[in-house]
């Protein structure tokens, strides 16, 4: 019987074996993983809270409150965990009468500082526009007693016990704490929007049309959001 000739193996054929398998698990193990999957969309960067807050600030000094809201809801997304834009969100809903969603965000506010004496306040202030007024004039004391030189809060006790009087439900000495909380908040901060509409609300109610026209005017004029 004739042997059959063995073919030998070439030795540059292993070597290109070789490589494509060195390659392949390198392609498997390296570059697949920290390749994102195809036709997907890459994501966007997230933005900053602080981006949100100034871009609401914009909208503010343009008069713009609904934009300016939306802006301190999304900062509020951003970082749920700065009281501070629950605060300036609440205010700016009342503005808007949105009343419910502003006491919403002022306990929002509470539930990370329970001691922010404006997140009483305005808690306070729109639980008065609802026609809650005991937890109101309690939620704005709170708010005093955590920081007398809060003149927000007096402007809004204010407001709130001209809203009690007009429907009647307040007694002898509800005007006369209006009056008084009214000029202590204008006392405080005399270039304010909250005092000087305050001030005018209460002149308003005892007939002093001229004066609180002057005050409305001068809130108008004034340092609007500060």
């Amino acid at each position: 019987m004739n042997k059959r000739r063995r073919r030998r193996i070439k030795p540059w054929r292993i070597l290109i074996l070789v490589v494509l398998i060195v390659g392949a698990l390198y392609v498997n193990q390296v570059i697949v993983p920290t390749t994102p999957p195809l036709f997907i969309p890459t994501p966007t960067a997230t933005r900053s809270p602080e981006t949100y807050i100034s871009e609401g600030e914009g909208f503010l000094a343009e008069g713009k409150i609904g934009p300016a809201i939306q802006s301190f809801e999304k900062a509020i997304q951003a970082d749920p965990k700065n009281p501070a834009n629950f605060v300036t969100t609440a205010r700016l809903q009342i503005y808007s009468g949105l009343y419910s969603q502003a006491a919403t965000n002022a306990e929002n506010a509470l539930l990370l500082n329970a001691s922010n004496s404006m997140a009483h306040a305005l808690r306070g202030w729109a639980l008065g526009f609802t026609g809650d007024y005991l937890q109101a004039i309690g939620a704005i004391d709170r708010a005093i007693e955590l920081d007398a030189n809060n003149a927000a809060a007096y402007a809004y006790k204010a407001e709130i016990l001209i809203l009690q009087s007009q429907e009647g439900l307040g007694d002898l000495g509800t005007l006369d704490k209006a009056v008084e909380a009214s000029r202590t908040a204008e006392v405080m901060a005399p270039n304010s929007l909250d005092a000087h509409r305050a001030r005018g609300t209460v002149l308003e109610f005892t007939g002093n049309y001229e004066e609180a026209a002057r005050e409305f005017e001068a809130a108008i004029a004034g340092t609007i959001w500060h």
